[in-house]
């Protein structure tokens, strides 16, 4: 991969601006996202106004796409508008009684919990797993199951310090016992490997403007094969039946898949940019970009360590991702806000979340750029 790096840096002109490492907020958009949105402009402008054929076409391919980041069937994905979209799909679908029980680590994106805190008004109770040190293992969930839980929902990875879960021990104590197993991805797909069968997924729901570097307003689904019939379509458009096109027919007849939760035209200058980033992470290999920001993150993490900052993320195998976060030792010398406020000034885009500077770096990245990081902390930004 490092020998096409210089061509991959080239698609994305943002790095002609400063050091950009903050994609668990939001990703730059390549050379090549802006030219599939120039060209759908310039089309719909000029010769084809009405192409919905060819829109339904990218729209496919796209999904097919997706399917195959995760080891799944076109089929089980569903276009949405964003992370928070999807997971409302799921918390308004299901059949709820009173005194069902949802699992939730603490410390989530408000994405992952308010969706279901919302079900509280139904009678369902919804409990927090402590995670005083923003980990928690398999166990800390499993220990709290009762006859009345009904669904885990957890973030692939956690925002503020990059823990990643273990999906397949978790899901698998799930799927054991017969309990739903829904992830928020959007911390993680793009950048980290996932396969949603081999970890027991049930429903994932993802944006896809941090990792997957899309345009902001275009996100999608997972729904696995024994969840679809489970769920309730609560939204309902004309695209949403399985034959949309016999326009007076009036069939309240859903597909048997995940298109059911679609409702008519989408966001077809999301579409044609997801579809141009994710081929990008597809053509560069997610297994492949993976391992590069593992090795920017340990050059950055041992660089931390040489000069004493704390490091809150978890870096063995199994719970690392694409975010390392640090803070301060010394937070009344060295407030680590300062610092963080130094480094923005300076040219390096970073985030500053729960009381530490989070640093999180894509595939196009480079060695040179972390290592002009670690000069500005040595000397004081």
């Amino acid at each position: 991969m490092k020998n096409k790096l210089n061509q991959w840096r080239a698609l994305f002109p943002s790095t002609q601006h400063g050091v950009y490492v903050n994609h668990a907020a939001c990703s730059p958009v390549s050379t090549r996202v802006k030219s599939a949105i120039d060209e759908l402009l310039t089309v719909s402008s000029t010769t084809h106004v009405d192409n919905f054929p060819v829109w339904m076409e990218t729209r496919e391919n796209l999904r097919g796409i997706l399917a195959q980041m995760l080891n799944t069937r076109p089929a089980h994905i569903g276009f949405v508008k964003n992370t928070s979209a999807g997971l409302n799909i799921l918390a308004d679908g299901l059949s709820w009684q009173r005194g069902d029980h949802i699992l939730i680590a603490e410390g989530e994106f408000p994405s992952n919990v308010y969706p279901f805190l919302k079900l509280q008004d139904r009678g369902v109770r919804v409990e927090f797993v402590p995670t005083p040190t923003g980990r928690f293992t398999t166990d800390d969930f499993v220990s709290r199951f009762t006859a009345a839980t009904r669904l885990v929902s957890v973030s692939f990875v956690q925002y503020h310090n990059g823990f990643r879960a273990d999906l397949e021990a978790l899901g698998k104590a799930c799927r054991d016992r017969g309990i739903l197993f829904c992830v928020d991805g959007i911390q993680g797909v793009g950048a980290v490997p996932l396969d949603v069968t081999k970890t027991y997924v049930d429903f994932l729901s993802n944006g896809g403007h941090k990792w997957l570097m899309a345009p902001g307003g275009l996100g999608f689904v997972y729904v696995g094969e024994q969840l679809i019939d489970r769920l309730t379509v609560q939204q309902v458009g004309w695209l949403s039946v399985k034959h949309p096109w016999n326009l007076r027919e009036y069939a309240l007849d859903f597909p048997e898949d995940a298109r059911r939760f679609e409702l008519a035209t989408e966001n077809m200058l999301g579409i044609y940019g997801m579809k141009a980033s994710v081929s990008l992470l597809m053509e560069v290999g997610i297994e492949n970009i993976f391992y590069h920001i593992t090795e920017l993150i340990d050059l950055l993490a041992q660089g931390l360590n040489e000069q004493g900052w704390i490091i809150r993320s978890d870096l063995t195998p199994i719970h690392r991702s694409g975010i390392i976060s640090f803070q301060s030792r010394d937070e009344q010398r060295i407030p680590t806000k300062n610092v963080f406020e130094k480094l923005m000034q300076s040219g390096v885009t970073v985030s500053y979340r729960d009381g530490a500077i989070r640093v999180s770096p894509h595939f196009y990245n480079t060695e040179n750029e972390i290592r002009q990081i670690l000069e500005k902390l040595s000397a004081g930004v």
